[in-house]
């Protein structure tokens, strides 16, 4: 990873320049939007005498959130149900040192996030990946109910999926919850750990669908 990011990349440029579009690691490729860059600017001054202090999951910015993502998809979220970390992918290390025990497997949609494996290793669990379906790019639900053993404790959705852009469209994912749901019922139970990093970066008015409001049908 150091030497792709370090010598690879450079290299890259410098042979195709301003031609080439990094998704390594899921960075933008433009510069900051002006909303963006106003907000930045309004909040950096000083409300209080600790506004630059070190910082917890305080009440009331875990209210904000809740309540901003209630909007967006649709959920009732209420503050406790927020935690605020550094980053999505200190929530991702978070989560799975939480959820996981040695020896457990947790699943990944292949091509995954290069970082996914480290911290499924971190938590002391293995990845098993799982490849999409190449002609769709959406989920193969049959292969990930085929790779759940006893020991599965997780899956990680990525949507839109980093790197193919992919919206897992909302019957794919009822489809997904019925195949974790029923696997839950015969075993120890596999959450659904959903990284929705990219999932306000849209285009030609698409929508896009969260697995949390997938509730699977019960007979």
């Amino acid at each position: 990873m150091v030497r792709f990011f370090t010598y690879r990349m450079p290299q890259l440029r410098q042979l195709y320049g301003d031609n080439i579009c990094d998704f390594g690691a899921g960075n933008p490729q433009d510069g900051a939007l002006d909303g963006y860059v106003s907000a930045l600017t309004r909040w950096s001054d000083a409300r209080q005498p600790d506004w630059y202090a070190y910082k917890t999951s305080e009440p009331d910015a875990r209210a904000v959130v809740a309540a901003s993502l209630g909007r967006y998809l649709g959920i009732p979220f209420d503050g406790e149900d927020i935690i605020l970390t550094n980053a999505s992918i200190a929530a991702l290390a978070v989560t799975l040192r939480t959820i996981c025990e040695p020896g457990d497997e947790v699943i990944t949609i292949s091509p995954p996030h290069f970082l996914y494996s480290a911290l499924i290793s971190g938590a002391g669990a293995r990845a098993l990946p799982v490849r999409i379906d190449p002609d769709t790019l959406d989920l193969d639900v049959d292969a990930i109910g085929s790779a759940i053993t006893g020991r599965t404790r997780a899956i990680i959705v990525n949507t839109p999926h980093n790197p193919t852009g992919k919206i897992f469209p909302p019957q794919t994912l009822l489809r997904l919850a019925q195949v974790l749901n029923d696997a839950s019922e015969r075993g120890q139970p596999i959450y659904l750990v959903s990284d929705e990093a990219y999932n306000r970066i849209l285009f030609d008015d698409r929508a896009f669908t969260s697995p949390a409001t997938s509730t699977p049908e019960r007979s």
